[in-house]
């Protein structure tokens, strides 16, 4: 079983339902299939062999979709590069995971021209838009393909697909997932996290990110695809009225953003029934002035990259409160495990920590990345004994709810005492009249080794002090806990996973320059 099986199956049974909207161009699952087989044919065409890399450098758009499937098709590669990234670490991307294949939008030709000279001569070029001047045409290369597709043959443990982490701590790694990784994390994924056959699915993170992984879900369980190049308003909101979007996703600084919009309240936003966030915990105030405006669920999901992404779900019964008074801190959780996913909370020694009890997060399932292309090294580091160490740091509860409490990495160890920076954060969001949003660091000091130092954005309005946060915090935690400096910031820089880039503020602050 692989992706394009799936696609190939809802092409029989759901032939004439929209499977994805990108702009103007709209695909039946029975067109999308036929496109995904044509690109397979066309690789094959090219001289593709099972197991030659395909790299993708490519904006949100119906294409996209057409490539990764047909890559699934005839068991070729893809890989998911981040187009962000200078033109320095592409060809270093193309290079060390020897790529035998580049598709190219006509929005990247810039970033093209400066590979073009330092290509491989292997590397066989295609365009996606047909305007790069000696390089073949997309469409062209498909309108010369029959149809329909035969897939080639391939067994479950076949690498499918490679995305790579930020590099927010060196060059970014290739997370490679098989066939049946991927099918499995899609099933998981839709019993649960709520996707259904009438679900349809406003993505506007770009593709190359792990989080693909919802594109490619919704159209495993039938529903619809809707491609956003970014979020924009007033677009996203003219989107979700048109085409009737059930599902979104946003992180909480992008809802923030969503409800101080002037003329919300003009767009029918009625149809969204969930909204799904990541990468940071909900303030429940937030989520009460949410529901104000979007008489929606809520669904919280947490994990990375090398899972595929995702590990635990908070789901929106959680978020109504089926626990009663304790609902308030389940909303600081990061939720419970997907039904193939096991987590284990483990102290130095390897052994299991009781319920409360901190260590770091241990976690396996059949989505679990086969390793890091071309870094078995790193691999190894990663991976022990079929279990991938994540250098998250939390705990669970007696429910088995998991809180996460800091990077490995990022924890801060000050006059001998470990303080996780989530657990601060989440203290201090408890400000919600006064603060907007908070980042928690851990800075050199002579004295105590690191202290804690807090950036805070205020709420627009509020005048409040470095003493009040501090009082606060005095109040609810232990006081080597509480913040010796307060740092009142205008916003807090994110990084492209949409989380707290604190290498910025690190470089910003520590040399000075604040």
């Amino acid at each position: 079983m692989d992706f394009g099986t799936l696609v190939a199956r809802n092409a029989t049974r759901l032939a004439d339902k929209t499977a994805v909207v990108s702009g103007k161009t709209r695909l039946t699952y029975a067109r999308l299939s036929e496109r995904a087989g044509r690109v397979a044919g066309a690789l094959l065409s090219l001289g593709a062999r099972p197991g030659q890399r395909v790299a993708i450098l490519c904006e949100n758009r119906s294409e996209y979709m057409e490539l990764s499937l047909g890559c699934v098709r005839c068991n070729v590669v893809a890989l998911h590069v981040n187009w962000r990234m200078p033109a320095g670490k592409v060809r270093g991307i193309l290079d060390s995971h020897s790529v035998d294949y580049l598709f190219v939008s006509d929005r990247f030709s810039g970033l093209f021209e400066e590979l073009r000279g330092a290509l491989p001569a292997r590397v066989q070029v295609v365009n996606i838009g047909g305007d790069i001047k000696g390089v073949p045409c997309y469409e062209n290369l498909l309108a010369a393909q029959s149809a329909p597709f035969v897939d080639v043959e391939k067994n479950d443990g076949d690498p499918a697909m490679i995305f790579f982490t930020s590099g927010s701590t060196g060059n970014p790694k290739g997370v490679k997932f098989s066939h049946k990784g991927m099918v499995c994390h899609a099933m998981s994924n839709i019993v649960s996290a709520c996707w259904t056959e009438d679900t349809t699915y406003l993505f506007a993170t770009p593709l190359f990110h792990a989080t693909a992984a919802g594109a490619l879900t919704v159209l495993a369980c039938g529903g619809t695809l809707v491609l956003l190049d970014g979020v924009h308003f007033p677009e996203y909101f003219e989107t979700i009225e048109r085409e009737r979007v059930t599902r979104i996703a946003l992180i909480p600084t992008l809802l923030k953003r969503i409800l101080e919009y002037p003329g919300l309240e003009g767009y029918d936003l009625s149809s969204v029934r969930l909204l799904a966030y990541s990468s940071a915990p909900m303030p429940p105030e937030l989520i009460k002035q949410t529901a104000k405006r979007l008489d929606c669920g809520f669904l919280q999901s947490y994990g990375m990259t090398e899972m595929g992404p995702v590990l635990c779900v908070l789901t929106p019964e959680d978020h109504r409160g089926v626990n009663g008074d304790s609902y308030v801190e389940k909303l600081f959780s990061v939720g419970r495990p997907m039904v193939d996913v096991m987590v284990r909370i483990v102290d130095e020694r390897g052994e299991d920590c009781a319920p409360g009890a901190h260590g770091e997060l241990v976690v396996r399932g059949y989505g679990m990345m086969q390793g890091y292309d071309n870094l078995p090294e790193a691999t190894e580091r990663a991976i022990k004994d079929g279990w991938y160490y994540t250098g998250d740091m939390g705990y669970a509860d007696g429910e088995g709810y998991i809180y996460i409490a800091s990077r490995k990495s990022d924890m801060i160890i000050t006059g001998g005492e470990n303080v996780y920076p989530l657990e601060v954060e989440n203290c201090i969001r408890a400000l919600a009249e006064d603060v907007d949003d908070v980042a928690v660091m851990g800075f050199p000091d002579e004295e105590w080794g690191e202290i804690v130092v807090a950036f805070v954005v205020r709420k627009v309005g509020s005048a409040i002090g470095e003493e009040r946060v501090a009082a606060h915090c005095r109040e609810h935690m232990e006081s080597y806990k509480k913040p010796r400096e307060v740092v009142f910031i205008e916003e807090i820089p994110l990084n492209a996973s949409g989380k707290t880039d604190k290498i910025k503020i690190r470089e910003k602050y520590l040399c000075g320059n604040g």
